[in-house]
């Protein structure tokens, strides 16, 4: 059980193992399409009531 322990603070506290990839500058896409009601901004007024 200690070592369970021991390897999970020793995981938890390792460094310069991670490596940054550098990554193409490759447009995002977008997870909502342009124009979508989500994306629209709210309306400013009420309708004039008739």
């Amino acid at each position: 059980m200690l070592n369970i322990y021991a390897k999970t603070f020793r995981t938890a506290t390792r460094t310069e193992t991670a490596h940054e990839q550098e990554k193409p500058d490759a447009p995002r896409k977008r997870w909502v399409p342009e124009g979508h009601w989500f994306t629209q901004a709210p309306r400013t007024q009420e309708p004039d009531k008739r």
